[in-house]
């Protein structure tokens, strides 16, 4: 297992691909492109978790599209055009330019007629220590 203990997201990202080009494995998964993975598990340490955009001038990462990315999810939409308003190669993404065919959080809102980020809420809110509630991608785990 491999450890890394970083001050935040800016900080883990180059031992982490250091790590990864040292220890990883090629793959081929099933679209055909070549991917790297690490084979043991990696945990992240952050000591200030709440700097969690990333910044770094070699990503050009755009902190403002993340953030708007994260209230679209939060919100349960699928639709292109929010999104492009803050990021404009984001229709490039989309099968049809007008909807995402898998975005998470409409998903997460709306798969198998549940709202899972709702009920989460509402369990946290009956016992706020439960590790029983789970969301992922349209699939709710209640144990």
């Amino acid at each position: 297992m491999f450890t890394l203990k970083v001050k935040n997201i800016n900080d883990a990202l180059v031992p982490a691909a250091q790590l990864l080009q040292a220890r990883g494995r090629i793959i081929s998964p099933r679209n055909g492109e070549e991917t790297i993975e690490l084979v043991e598990p990696l945990t992240t340490t952050y000591t200030r978790p709440q700097e969690r955009v990333l910044l770094l001038k070699e990503r050009d990462a755009n902190p403002f599209f993340h953030l708007m990315e994260s209230l679209w999810i939060l919100a349960g939409r699928d639709d292109v055009t929010f999104l492009t308003r803050f990021n404009k190669r984001m229709s490039e993404f989309s099968d049809n330019g007008e909807r995402f065919n898998a975005a998470y959080g409409y998903r997460l809102r709306n798969h198998f007629t549940r709202d899972q980020i709702k009920e989460a809420l509402e369990l946290l809110q009956h016992e706020p220590d439960t590790r029983r509630s789970v969301c992922k991608y349209g699939i709710a785990i209640m144990i």
